[in-house]
């Protein structure tokens, strides 16, 4: 009795198996074929892509063209200070513990640039 309780089992799972393997299939193939067309505000010609991509690609370019200001350690760390701050009042679940804790590990390494380049020079050092 027990082998043809096994049995029936084993058949039930194998229908159940079937029938999955059946519905996946069909959602692939819905999913595969269909074409449906994906509404636009405007249709573009050629000549009008074209435009747009030329444009897109100037202002790439004159965006580069800009000079990075450099940023000194006091104020590094007096923004990541304050964006430490900020990390801890927040309550979501987006901020995470362990990305607070990387935050704290670059704040102590700008903490220590900002110490080394604040110490003072000894009169050798300009001989």
């Amino acid at each position: 009795e027990q082998r043809n309780l096994e049995e029936n089992d084993i058949e039930n799972l194998q229908q159940v198996l079937s029938l999955e393997t059946a519905i996946n299939i069909s959602g692939l193939a819905t999913y595969i074929n269909d074409n449906e067309i994906v509404p636009t505000e405007e249709f573009l010609d050629d000549e009008q892509i074209i435009d747009l991509a030329t444009q897109s690609a100037e202002f790439d370019s004159s965006s580069g063209d800009e000079e990075l200001v450099l940023i000194s350690h006091k104020e590094g760390l007096n923004a990541l200070t304050t964006f430490i701050d900020y990390f801890k009042q927040q309550a979501d679940a987006e901020f995470k513990v362990e990305d607070l804790y990387t935050l704290k590990k670059y704040n102590n390494i700008v903490r220590k640039k900002y110490s080394k380049n604040m110490k003072q020079k000894t009169i050798e050092n300009f001989f």
